[in-house]
C-alpha cells in the first residue's frame, strides 16, 4: 500500500474508538491516512498517536475517502498532508 495523504487531528476534539481492529477498549484516534491498495482500491485508516491502526474504511476512490474523513472527522478537511502529489 502507498500512502496518500494523512492528517493529524484536531486535539480539541475527542475521537474515541469503542471498539477496535486491536481488540482494546477504547482507543483514542489521534491520526488518520488515506492509503492506495493498488486494484483493491483505496482505504481510510484511522489510528492511534503511534500510527496503530484503530479501525478501517474501504473507499472507490481518494475523493470517496477524503468525503467519509469530513464526515468522521468534521475538522481535518485542511489539515491533510499529501505525500503522493496530483491525487
Amino acid at each position: 500500500m502507498r500512502i496518500v495523504c494523512y492528517a493529524l487531528l484536531d486535539p480539541s476534539e475527542a475521537y474515541v474508538a469503542e471498539r477496535t481492529l486491536l481488540g482494546e477498549d477504547p482507543l483514542r484516534i489521534s491520526r488518520a491516512a488515506i492509503c492506495d491498495a493498488g486494484s483493491e482500491g483505496i482505504y481510510l485508516f484511522s489510528c492511534d498517536d503511534q500510527w496503530r491502526v484503530v479501525w478501517d474504511t474501504w473507499a472507490e476512490s481518494v475523493e470517496h475517502a477524503l468525503r467519509q474523513a469530513a464526515h468522521q472527522f468534521p475538522r481535518t478537511s485542511k489539515q491533510w498532508i499529501w505525500v503522493i502529489p496530483g491525487s
